[in-house]
């Protein structure tokens, strides 16, 4: 079967794609062949199909899904992550201001902060949403259960790359809570999430 993970930043790609056993990553685009179980990573498929990585038959004929996150709780695991690999030195705060003007999805990480972009920004063309399923971290058990039955496989979730820090609410103000709300407002508005 064809299929096509859209691996948006901490959001249990390294899980899914360690527990999807026939689920590729690709970092060398030029030599995928268009057929299979495959993952870019953080890479938008928008600039995949564009530069002709990704056929529009595979694209087209591939069962595509994401998983989302509660933006605000994701936001707290992307400034976790990069601490744990001594790339992050500002305060949360900082880092708040900071991610407000991160720099669009392209190729795998090439443009800076493109993690910090919105988690609907990696699922968008052509002005819609073009993955056929959105799984949810907060339910990655049961949504995990049902794309591996759209996949026709079997396989247990394996839970890797967690970063540890306290509830997420802990680490906000009124006022980063409100930069984070806005910076994020499409994903909450599609998703439905509160804070």
């Amino acid at each position: 079967m064809d299929a096509l993970f859209v691996w948006i930043p901490k959001n249990a790609g390294t899980s899914i794609l360690r527990s999807i056993h026939n689920l590729r990553l690709k970092r060398r685009f030029k030599r995928f062949d268009n057929k299979g179980m495959v993952t870019f990573g953080h890479v938008d498929i928008n600039y995949l199909l564009k530069n002709g990585y990704v056929t529009e038959e595979f694209f087209n004929k591939a069962f595509k899904f994401a998983f989302v996150r509660n933006p605000w709780d994701r936001f707290v695991s992307l400034y976790f992550y990069r601490k744990t690999l001594r790339e992050e030195k500002r305060t949360f705060e900082e880092f708040c201001d900071f991610a407000l003007d991160c720099s669009p999805i392209g190729a795998y990480n090439e443009k800076g902060l493109c993690q910090a972009n919105c988690q609907v920004d990696w699922i968008m063309r052509n002005g819609e949403v073009f993955v056929d399923f959105v799984g949810r971290c907060e339910n990655i058990q049961t949504d995990f259960s049902y794309v591996c039955d759209n996949l026709g496989i079997e396989c247990s979730l394996e839970y890797i790359n967690r970063t540890k820090h306290k509830h997420y609410r802990e680490y906000y103000n009124d006022e980063t809570r409100k930069k984070i709300t806005k910076k994020y407002e499409k994903d909450i508005d599609m998703f439905k999430y509160t804070f």
